[in-house]
């Protein structure tokens, strides 16, 4: 979405300044107030519309000033190292709708949710660890009925292997997913399958981003021209 603002006293400004410190005025005001008041101000939205957003969420928006059209791009990061990119999990909550398939999923061949004998990290997630212990498992052996060892920890510990199967279809007894078999002969749910999921707008990402400019924009514009015309009399 693109959008324009309007400044007042430019024509003040011009009979004060010449058009090249203008123009480096007004690139200065779009910069500061996408970096110091619409970036800060979206991070903060992330916060009170997500429960316990990871830093990786948080650190993904960017701004990108374009001098030369007198321009900023405020945007989400589209590399995730090899995780999935915020610019593809974050859309759902941006615009509604359904989500692509994470990296895992794409693995394992179907969405999924954390089962209850699923290890959570501080953001209630399953982390990266434990995804690739149940992934580097079922590689070789994807369906049921075969045992799925992985060692965890140490070898010097003499940890016993954990066992990990999965069911593609209905019929086992047990919902399609990913299960860990324990010792005793009972059976976790490590991950659930689930049909593709759809998403209500969570994050006001537009509105936040235009109240930033209309609140910010002329100060960050009036404290600009007051460092430009000092400097001129210097």
């Amino acid at each position: 979405m693109k959008m324009s603002m309007e400044i007042s006293g430019l024509d003040e400004v011009k009979k004060l300044l010449s058009k090249e410190r203008i123009k480096k005025v007004l690139v200065n005001s779009i910069n500061d107030t996408a970096r110091l008041d619409a970036k800060p101000a979206i991070v903060n939205e992330m916060k009170k519309s997500f429960d316990r957003p990871t830093p990786f969420t948080l650190n993904s928006v960017y701004t990108r000033l374009n001098s030369a059209e007198m321009s900023v791009e405020i945007g989400l990061k589209e590399w995730g190292g090899k995780g999935t990119p915020a610019s593809e999990y974050l859309q759902p909550q941006i615009f509604g709708g359904s989500r692509p398939m994470k990296r895992s999923e794409r693995h394992l061949g179907s969405y999924y949710i954390p089962g209850s004998g699923a290890r959570l990290n501080q953001y209630g997630n399953i982390p990266a660890s434990q995804l690739t212990q149940i992934l580097s498992a079922l590689g070789a052996f994807p369906e049921v009925g075969y045992a799925m060892n992985v060692t965890t920890g140490s070898r010097k510990r003499n940890k016993k292997p954990r066992n990990f199967f999965m069911i593609r279809h209905p019929g086992h007894g047990l919902h399609p997913g990913v299960y860990e078999k324990m010792a005793n002969g009972s059976v976790k749910g490590i991950l659930i399958y689930i049909g593709p999921p759809t998403y209500e707008i969570k994050l006001k990402w537009f509105e936040v981003i235009q109240a930033a400019f209309f609140n910010n924009i002329q100060r960050r514009f009036n404290e600009n021209f007051n460092r430009a015309f000092t400097a001129k009399l210097i």
